[in-house]
């Protein structure tokens, strides 16, 4: 049998490295969806296109209320 990955004992120092949060709700659940062409290209001109669509997507939620 072949060698283990990673060392031995694991990380001592995993807390520090650890991926945290400083918004409400941690954003844990995927989404994929399909876009024209033009919309991805239009997208991929902005900063932050994930914090876009995820606006994008709450705006028009709190719209249906």
């Amino acid at each position: 049998m072949g060698k283990g990955r990673g060392r031995p004992g694991g990380n001592p120092e995993l807390e520090q490295h650890k991926f945290t949060t400083t918004r409400a709700e941690p954003l844990v659940a995927p989404l994929h969806l399909r876009i024209t062409q033009s919309m991805k290209h239009e997208l991929s001109k902005l900063p932050n296109p994930n914090d876009f669509v995820r606006d994008a997507i709450s705006e028009k939620l709190a719209s249906q209320k």
